[in-house]
């Protein structure tokens, strides 16, 4: 009866040995689920059968991409140079959840819409930046603003 069990077990475990792995940008995602066979999610995520580092990590160096697994401890935050966001932006990727963008020099830039949530933004320069609609829920904003009042006309501009 254990031996049942544990071939059932084992059976089961083998049918669910997929990885969830992030990247740092929605096209990066895409791009890696084609290369490697696996499931995109639409986001940022790529679900592939027990993964092959060797393979994701060429793949993520071939798109000059980083990545984690799902649950890691230590998040994907690679950073992102003002050509690389204004260019992605430029494609319509919007998404930049969790995107370091520590001192990135974006002045006078049209960034509306675009989703900056968890972002780290501080000490970037956002001066007479077009962030209409933009979503900046909990991104780093320290020493981008000289006063609440540019943020506010920032924002609704």
């Amino acid at each position: 009866m254990k031996n049942i069990i544990s071939i059932g077990l084992n059976n089961w475990l083998k049918r669910h040995k997929d990885s969830v792995l992030l990247f740092d940008s929605i096209a990066a995602a895409s791009e890696i689920a084609l290369m490697l066979n696996g499931q995109w999610d639409g986001c940022n995520g790529v679900i592939i059968a027990s993964g092959d580092e060797v393979a994701v990590n060429t793949a993520a160096k071939l798109l000059e991409t980083t990545w984690c697994y799902q649950g890691a401890s230590k998040a994907v935050l690679g950073r992102v140079t003002t050509d690389e966001i204004l260019r992605r932006y430029a494609i319509g990727e919007r998404n930049f959840v969790n995107a370091n963008l520590r001192c990135a020099v974006l002045a006078s830039v049209k960034l509306s819409e675009i989703n900056l949530s968890y972002a780290q933004l501080s000490w970037a320069d956002l001066s007479q930046a077009n962030l209409s609609y933009a979503d900046l829920t909990a991104a780093d904003l320290r020493g981008c603003f000289k006063s609440r009042n540019q943020l506010k006309i920032m924002l609704v501009v």
